[in-house]
């Protein structure tokens, strides 16, 4: 996982306002001085200004393309670092999170017996078989489900957790 060096030129970078507005700005898509100026209402060279101070502490980069008229400006991996980090930590939290309290709830369902479909005690059988085989079946296909549902949730906490690791690093 990349993290933020803070040294004295960042930290003062990242102390005005409207640098960190720009940033957030550009963490949504690339754009001009014009769009820029125009999001945060500030004259073009004031944008411009803010804009050189964090070209020179390299958290964006220029997009000067030949031939085309208009100058974009984009993020740089520090520049991300500083919109991105805590979005991902937040999702990959609660994703993981709610994975694995749903998985714990379907493995406290199986333990415990409880049924998927409370109606099931009220549906008589279609066939001549005794009520007591019927209710047998019907728990241990319950049982079934909810540890499937638990295994499936499991997984997908661990996967969720896997992935957003590896896209931190």
């Amino acid at each position: 996982m990349s993290s933020l060096k803070l040294d004295e030129e960042t930290a003062k970078v990242l102390s005005s306002d409207t640098r960190k507005e720009i940033i957030r700005l550009l963490g949504e898509r690339n754009m001009t001085v014009t769009e820029l100026s125009k999001s945060l209402e500030l004259s073009k060279s004031t944008v411009h200004e803010h804009l050189t101070k964090l070209l020179e502490a390299g958290f964006v980069n220029k997009l000067d393309q030949e031939g085309k008229k208009w100058v974009y400006y984009e993020l740089t991996k520090k520049g991300k670092d500083v919109v991105g980090n805590r979005v991902k930590k937040v999702l990959l939290f609660a994703s993981s999170a709610l994975a694995g309290v749903l998985g714990v709830h379907q493995l406290f369902s199986y333990f415990t017996g409880e049924r998927v479909v409370e109606e099931a005690a009220d549906i008589e059988p279609m066939v001549d078989e005794a009520p007591e085989t019927t209710e047998t079946v019907t728990e241990a296909a319950n049982g079934n489900i909810h540890l499937a549902a638990a295994l499936i949730l499991f997984s997908v906490a661990i996967i969720l957790i896997a992935y957003y690791y590896k896209k931190m690093r």
